[in-house]
């Protein structure tokens, strides 16, 4: 995921990596990784690493954090619009709930389909 929680006066110190993988459930989980050096144990290491928390927090709660899953659901939708109009609600849905992988498939579909519910179709059909 782009973008880094890191205060930016500490950058040259500390290099920070946020990741979203996808678990067995086909549900998405995040991880975030912090590379710091401490020459010594600090007691302020845990109130640090709950500033990153939060600042992770927020720009997930102002939409600015979108993974892989949200972004390819977001542009399915987009170009599904764009090509055949309004969605039903059931398609929306169905994108909405998709596993992580399943947007990727139906975009690829989605290129050269004729309808949109052609779409939905082959996947069945797999």
């Amino acid at each position: 995921m782009d973008g880094t929680f890191v205060d930016e006066a500490l950058r040259d110190s500390r290099s920070d990596f946020l990741f979203e993988i996808e678990l067995k459930s086909g549900k998405s989980a995040v991880i975030f990784v912090l590379v710091k050096h401490k020459s010594r144990p600090d007691p302020a290491t845990p109130l640090q690493l709950a500033g990153y928390m939060v600042r992770i927090w927020l720009r997930h709660a102002q939409g600015r954090v979108e993974g892989p899953q949200e972004g390819k659901a977001r542009f399915l939708t987009q170009l599904l619009k764009r090509r055949f109009g309004p969605l039903p609600d059931e398609l929306s849905a169905r994108i909405a709930t998709a596993s992580t992988s399943q947007p990727e498939r139906w975009l690829e579909v989605a290129i050269d389909a004729p309808t949109c519910e052609a779409v939905f179709r082959a996947d069945r059909a797999h």
